[in-house]
């Protein structure tokens, strides 16, 4: 969460620099929409992290794993490039991971387009992920308690 909030600052920062320095505007159709499919783009990752914490916990490199999927997953999410031009074998992954929706959100929200489905499918697989990590967290803690061990290599 403390991730997704300094990427929100780093929007906002972002907007703020581009029409004060550059006298650049940013047109938006519907800014509450936008400012919405921000917030749960930061929801959402934020969930998606609570996910991929809790599978990597038990390893003391399990930075290097979240190093490793930071830049892949800003292709991934659509950040970078839309969804549809990467290859077709892939674009399945990436509706899987809930920034995608987030992103299509933000997209149509600025384009004047209607958000709301993709803030639900969005909303949805963000919430997926928060149970299973909710799960996954307490079968990983009474394993531990049971076992008496909690391995960090």
């Amino acid at each position: 969460m403390a991730l997704s909030t300094i990427g929100l600052y780093c929007v906002v920062a972002t907007i703020l620099w581009m029409r004060w320095v550059f006298d650049l505007r940013l047109e938006v159709a519907s800014w509450p929409l936008f400012v919405l499919g921000v917030l749960m783009a930061g929801l959402s990752l934020a969930l998606f992290g609570f996910f991929l914490s809790v599978t990597a916990v038990r390893y003391r490199t399990s930075w290097a794993l979240g190093a490793a999927l930071e830049y892949p997953g800003w292709l991934l999410c659509g950040f970078l490039i839309p969804v549809s031009s990467l290859p077709v074998w892939i674009q399945p992954l990436s509706w899987a991971i809930p920034t995608t929706w987030a992103m299509d959100a933000v997209r149509e929200a600025a384009s004047g387009g209607s958000p709301w489905a993709d803030l639900g499918v969005c909303a949805a697989i963000g919430l997926a992920y928060a149970a299973l990590a909710a799960y996954l967290g307490r079968r990983l803690v009474d394993s531990a308690r049971r076992n008496a061990t909690l391995a960090l290599t």
